[in-house]
């Protein structure tokens, strides 16, 4: 339930600094743990912690700013989304939801841009803010989707909703291939929403469970459930296709798939487990 950063040497595993928030900061541990993931870009990380958005020194953890700071309370301690660095509308913005609004943030002071409130179910904002275009779409915590648009004339900028669809997400950020959007919903399926229109192109027949985390590369999906079993399903706006599917544990795997080159790394209840992707030559053969 720890609200701490570690840095940690890569080569020798030894401990580089260490940031408690709620001590550093005289904040509540958050109600539902640390949920958020910092956020490493060149030499500085972003964190949302101490109920605000921190910019730390990844050398030395050492605080740059804090911003978005709020009051305590059961809807606004700690942060499930986390932080994105993004180019919309020309420029390079900080995107954050704390667990009330979308905020566009200055990456180098802190400065808040903008700001819109969204609809909340206790203030869960659980969804990494997803970019299409100069649009970023969320779905909160048993509430619908949005897209919302930005546009700018100068210093001027123009935040509004562009559509609403009844689909809610759950748990796990969705994918985002080419224009049509691949989200896990709260009843275990998948469904793909034009990002255009907000239009549900169709609906998983299938469950996956409580949990599904995605990653995508060309026009196919990775998809990690909670229990250990790893699908393979086509990025096919028209219709539904899963392609192949395999457990790679037997214990629960909450935590998100994550892929480097042909490797596959897989957090397990109490272990790390990495796999590696080839081809079936035999299955090629026929």
């Amino acid at each position: 339930m720890a609200e701490v950063v570690v840095a940690l040497d890569g080569a020798t595993g030894s401990e580089l600094w260490w940031v408690d928030f709620p001590r550093r900061y005289e904040t509540p541990v958050p109600d539902f743990g640390f949920a958020s993931s910092p956020l490493v870009v060149g030499d500085f990380l972003f964190v949302q912690a101490a109920n605000s958005l921190v910019k730390l020194d990844k050398r030395t953890g050492q605080a740059v700013w804090r911003s978005l700071v709020i009051e305590e309370g059961m809807a606004s301690n700690g942060a499930f989304s986390s932080p994105v660095l993004e180019v919309l509308g020309g420029r390079e913005q900080l995107v954050a939801l704390n667990r009330n609004s979308l905020y566009r943030l200055d990456p180098e002071n802190g400065q808040v841009l903008w700001s819109k409130p969204l609809p909340h179910f206790r203030g869960m904002h659980i969804l990494t803010p997803t970019i299409w275009r100069d649009a970023i779409f969320t779905s909160p915590y048993r509430e619908r989707s949005y897209l919302i648009d930005l546009s700018s004339e100068g210093e001027d900028w123009r935040v509004a909703e562009s559509w609403q669809n009844k689909a809610s997400g759950y748990m796990s950020s969705p994918v985002v291939v080419g224009d049509h959007l691949y989200l896990f919903l709260g009843n275990g399926r998948i469904e793909c929403i034009e990002l255009a229109t907000g239009q549900s192109r169709w609906r998983s027949g299938c469950s996956f469970g409580k949990y599904l985390s995605m990653v995508w590369r060309q026009d196919r999906v990775l998809a990690l459930d909670g229990e250990g079993t790893l699908y393979l399903f086509a990025a096919n706006p028209e219709r539904f296709e899963l392609l192949d599917e395999r457990e790679v544990a037997q214990v629960s795997t909450w935590g998100h798939l994550a892929v480097s080159g042909d490797e596959l790394f897989v957090r397990e209840l109490e272990a790390v487990v990495s796999l590696r992707w080839a081809r079936d030559d035999r299955a090629s053969a026929d």
